[in-house]
């Protein structure tokens, strides 16, 4: 009668208690056969593996609040109203949400890995100037920085913005740099807007008494400074008084705005 055939070792996890505290062990069974090879019973080969077991607990637990720390963020980056994107310590971007690329009118993959500094960033309204750039300024020491800039969008128009950057660090070591950025051209245009109207003449357009006196303290300091001579021309309308009388306020009017306009050519 031929002897049945051995199975193969078997092994799996088992937990027990001991000492009251569960403790789990690696554990292989094999046959054990006679000389003829029937079965005569089995050897169980079983190695602690709590340590292990523990370790694997806590990475498993640390994975899962990675991947739920990953996409709370990559839900707050993409819903984010302000534009935000990140750059290498090689001033390269590495993320951007869909809010920077709707203000800057580019698809993603333009500007992943490249960087933005030369496609978009006109620090300080002069292109190509890096070392006035705040991002690479922050690369550069770490330091946060809160200023106003100018970006170009992909069409070529300016964009006036406020940004925010910040150094990012990982084990303390400095990575890159993330930008937070506004679109501040509407607020920009009004106090521009302001200032005309605060230095205007509303009838003639030219620059009013308040915004003369300023640049006339201006040129005085400016005289005074360097020692230069200066001089000053004024410019008279003659009998301007009798066209009011004569044909009346809105004659005059017309008068001084075709005045105005010679004077500028």
């Amino acid at each position: 009668m031929t002897p049945p055939k051995a199975p193969e070792p078997y092994s799996t996890e088992l937990s027990l208690p001991l000492d009251g505290v569960v403790r789990y062990f690696h554990a292989t069974f094999s046959m054990l056969t006679d000389a003829a090879g029937y079965p005569q019973g089995f050897l169980c080969v079983a190695r602690d593996v709590t340590e292990r077991k523990a370790e694997e607990v806590a990475a498993d637990a640390a994975r899962r609040e990675i991947e739920r720390l990953s996409q709370r963020n990559e839900l707050l980056l993409n819903s984010a109203g302000d534009g935000i994107y990140g750059v290498d310590l090689g001033g390269r971007c590495t993320f951007i949400n869909p809010a920077a690329l709707e203000l800057l009118g580019y698809p993603g993959e333009d500007l992943v890995g490249r960087s933005p500094h030369q496609l978009f960033h006109a620090a300080s309204g002069a292109e190509g100037m890096e070392e006035d750039c705040p991002v690479c300024a922050t690369l550069m020491d770490g330091e946060k920085r809160e200023t106003e800039a100018i970006f170009r969008h992909r069409n070529g128009e300016p964009l006036s913005v406020h940004m925010t950057v910040t150094p990012m660090l990982e084990h303390g070591e400095r990575v890159g740099a993330e930008v937070v950025f506004q679109d501040i051209s509407l607020r920009k245009a009004m106090e521009q807007e302001l200032m005309r109207l605060a230095t205007t003449d509303p009838l003639t357009g030219l620059p009013n008494r308040r915004h003369f006196m300023e640049q006339l303290e201006y040129e005085l300091a400016r005289i005074k400074r360097f020692g230069k001579p200066a001089c000053l021309l004024m410019l008279d309308l003659d009998h301007f008084k009798r066209v009011n009388d004569t044909y009346g306020h809105a004659a005059g009017d017309a008068v001084l705005r075709h005045f105005a306009a010679l004077s500028q050519n």
